[in-house]
């Protein structure tokens, strides 16, 4: 063999014109090998840092897993404040909801009152007509009958014309401050507000004055 380090390789790289053609080929065989000998340590070291690679990227993934739950966390905190923002404009509706169910009770209260007044002047008119119909020589209580007959007639007209423009806004107030999903009133009290309290009044060939 033709023992030599790396810096009588140099050397002799140098001096090769000197060298003879056995120590050339020694020299050539020597290099191979070295060069061989290089691209093992290589691949041993890239294969020792694949595992150095896959933990960069776990690294990475690790760090793009921190800002999304980050980001979540920021999300679930702004929906907090949504939820709560949603949560006032429902209670400020059931409020309203509740002011307005309020004037609507007193209004049909009111209605309800001035039915019962009208059906007591009813039952006061065919009480009168009975007695008109036994008295007839009596002019002026039957034209005081026949009056009380007008006016009572001329209260209802006026009574039904306003329940139905109390309909028409409550059907307004209705689809403005009622959510999806309220309970409407009930169908009787929808019935009673549409004018069905009693036994039907025949009007239909009087007009007021």
């Amino acid at each position: 063999t033709f023992p030599l380090s790396v810096g009588k390789e140099v050397s002799i790289l140098r001096n090769s014109a000197n060298l003879s053609n056995l120590e050339k080929k020694q020299l050539c065989r020597i290099l191979k090998e070295e060069k061989r000998n290089f691209k093992k340590e290589i691949k041993a070291f890239c294969h020792a840092h694949k595992n150095f690679h896959d933990e960069i990227k776990a690294f990475h993934k690790e760090t793009k897993a921190k800002a999304l739950w980050n980001e979540i966390k920021i999300f679930t905190e702004k929906n907090k404040v949504c939820m709560e923002e949603i949560k006032n404009v429902f209670q400020e509706q059931a409020d309203q909801e509740a002011v307005i169910n309020k004037i609507l009770q007193g209004k049909y209260k009111a209605l309800q009152q001035n039915n019962k007044t009208f059906w007591k002047d009813s039952e006061f008119l065919e009480e009168g007509q009975d007695i008109l119909g036994g008295r007839a020589g009596h002019h002026s209580q039957q034209t005081d009958s026949l009056e009380r007959i007008y006016s009572s007639w001329k209260n209802d007209w006026r009574i039904q014309k306003e329940k139905g423009a109390l309909w028409d806004v409550m059907e307004v107030l209705r689809n403005v401050y009622i959510p999806p999903g309220k309970e409407k009133l009930l169908e009787r009290e929808e019935n009673n507000l549409c004018g069905n309290y009693g036994p039907d009044v025949d009007t239909r060939n009087k007009t007021p004055e």
